[in-house]
């Protein structure tokens, strides 16, 4: 017969291989305080968080939302936040170039062609009437776009550039995205340009249609991206890799759902849990962001949108990539999970 003091000792002795095997250093140190930008592209984040990956990794987390990266960056570069899933933009690059080390870790969305995530949404009236049916079109219209800074700036650069216009050669209202829909349907703006789940909901509400979409110029471009502050990387680095692995579990996930490998049921409830579309049905309507499963980053995209912010004097000096990726913790996770394996699950 086994003891009451038997079994407190074997299961004290369990803990305590488990705090040696998974680095768990007790309830405060593992809290990870990490904020989000409200997206389909941040559903390998909510997977993970939902389906228990970051607790099997001794991770508690602490999730708030940011309307964008200009208001993330100041609570990344203090501490307040350890880590943020959400956009690259100017105040990241001037943010590293004041020597404030937040690292760029992880993929959290590619352009992949075909994919239509990010999309340049025309208002309804003027789809109908013919005269905003064309990208060549936008010229001199009014668009709805996350405050000057966002890496929606450079997105809709890529997008202008290929038809021989520019910035300036249109209007910006600078709004939250979540305002869109509501600036489409008072004509204040002519166009959005617009995201998932958000593009398919304005759709469905009849107030504008998609006349072009970012992976036909820029089938490569780092949508978005998982971003560690100085303190969470360097000084918490066990918990920054251990958080690194239940992330790409979440990741893995979502790409299972996304590419139908596996039933999309589960995943879409999680989505319709975090994101603003809570039509389960809309789902298989919604183009789906493009994660890269084994989390490395699109570096080449990351430099050419730095070097057009300081083209257009948004950030003030060009740092080496070398201070904004850091691939070490991708690659800490895949050497505990493997390398993702692209297969059909066997029925």
């Amino acid at each position: 017969m086994i003891t009451v003091r038997a079994r407190a000792a074997a299961l004290l002795a369990a803990g305590s291989i488990f705090l040696l095997a998974g680095d768990v250093t007790g309830q405060a140190s593992t809290k990870v305080k990490v904020g989000h930008f409200m997206s389909i592209s941040t559903g390998g984040l909510y997977i993970a968080a939902e389906w228990g990956y970051f607790a099997e990794q001794g991770v508690k987390l602490e999730l708030t939302r940011f309307k964008s990266l200009n208001n993330a960056t100041p609570a990344l570069a203090t501490g307040r936040l350890d880590a943020y899933a959400g956009g690259i933009g100017a105040s990241l690059f001037n943010a590293i170039a004041r020597g404030i080390p937040i690292k760029v870790v992880a993929d959290k969305g590619q352009e992949e062609k075909g994919s239509g995530y990010k999309a340049l949404v025309a208002r309804k009236d003027l789809y109908d009437s013919g005269s905003l049916r064309t990208l060549a079109q936008i010229k001199g219209k009014r668009i709805a776009i996350l405050p000057r800074g966002s890496s929606m700036d450079f997105q809709l650069h890529l997008m202008l550039s290929a038809v021989g216009l520019s910035i300036s050669d249109v209007k910006l209202a600078f709004m939250g995205a979540a305002n869109n829909a509501a600036a489409l349907k008072s004509k204040a703006v002519d166009a959005a340009w617009s995201f998932e789940p958000l593009t398919t909901r304005i759709e469905g509400l009849g107030l504008g249609v998609t006349i072009a979409t970012l992976d036909q110029f820029a089938p490569h471009y780092q949508m978005g991206a998982l971003q560690y502050s100085e303190r969470f990387a360097g000084q918490r680095r066990k918990v920054a890799e251990r958080f690194m692995v239940a992330y790409l579990k979440g990741v893995r996930a979502y790409v299972d759902a996304w590419k139908r490998r596996k039933p999309r049921g589960p995943v879409v409830q999680v989505l319709i849990k975090y994101t603003p579309l809570k039509n389960r049905a809309a789902y298989e309507k919604v183009r789906w962001a493009p994660l890269n499963p084994d989390g490395y980053l699109a570096v080449e995209s990351i430099q050419k949108e730095q070097e057009w912010y300081l083209e257009q004097g948004l950030i003030t000096s060009k740092v080496p990539l070398d201070k904004v990726v850091d691939h070490s913790f991708v690659e800490y996770a895949i050497k505990v999970l493997g390398r993702y394996r692209f297969q059909r699950e066997r029925r």
